[in-house]
């Protein structure tokens, strides 16, 4: 097998293997990645790209009241999208084995995207 830069003429073979064994995933854009490429051996077996992404990182006071974490929560969250656009993001990220504060999370936006982790578009 060989490896190569991925090609404007292979988007729409990327987009048929996703969309036929991934469905229910959301295809992130190859085009923007630092590095995009293909595994192959007569055809594409495999596509990959090595993304940057915003990820919000937090510590918190927990022996402060639910009302004041939940309102610095708020401004993390505000600075952290203002932050992440100025720097071309679309989208921003946190995880947390947090329960509360993945409820807090969604509860603003947030989608789940895996047990510990959420994403907003931004």
């Amino acid at each position: 097998m060989k490896a190569r830069s991925l090609e404007v003429s292979d988007i729409p073979t990327l987009y048929e293997l996703h969309e036929t064994h991934f469905p229910e995933l959301v295809l992130p854009d190859f085009k923007k990645g630092l590095c995009s490429f293909v595994i192959e051996d007569e055809s594409p077996v495999c596509f990959g790209t090595v993304q940057l992404f915003a990820e919000i990182s937090i510590v918190t006071d927990k022996s402060k009241s639910r009302r004041v974490r939940r309102e610095a929560l708020f401004r993390v969250l505000d600075i952290s999208s203002y932050v992440a656009k100025q720097h071309g993001h679309d989208k921003l990220y946190a995880f947390t084995n947090d329960d509360n504060y993945l409820k807090v999370l969604t509860k603003r936006g947030f989608s789940l995207t895996g047990k510990h982790s959420v994403v907003i578009g931004i």
